[in-house]
């Protein structure tokens, strides 16, 4: 028989009996929420900057894009990784990594204009 047992606003159906382990399988939603929160908003930040670049709104060189590149990777790179899914951990990483090398270059660029 399956029950729900309510946990302040996050609601789950377990198995009947295993209400002993109620504060484990709360952590663990709670977990695993902020897992798909972290895919959800890694992946928006990225389609937004690359929508964005290639409606003309941001150059490919602006921390406007990059940034979202960078922290949009890195969110996906927790998802990936927390669902074992290696190949997009190892494309997420190159995608931060090169973000990262982009904006370490627009800011020794700007620096040299100073």
């Amino acid at each position: 028989m399956l029950t729900l047992i309510p946990y302040t606003h996050i609601c789950t159906l377990t198995w009947a009996g295993f209400e002993s382990k109620n504060n484990y399988l709360a952590a663990e939603i709670i977990n695993m929420d902020i897992v798909v929160l972290c895919g959800w908003l890694g992946a928006i930040m990225l389609l937004v900057a690359y929508s964005a670049n290639l409606l003309g709104k941001v150059k490919n060189d602006s921390s406007l894009f990059l940034i979202p590149n960078i922290v949009g990777s890195a969110l996906l790179i927790v998802n990936a990784y927390e669902n074992n899914a290696y190949p997009f951990v190892i494309i997420n990483m190159f995608w931060f990594l090169v973000s990262c090398f982009q904006l370490a270059k627009l800011g020794r660029k700007k620096a040299n204009e100073l």
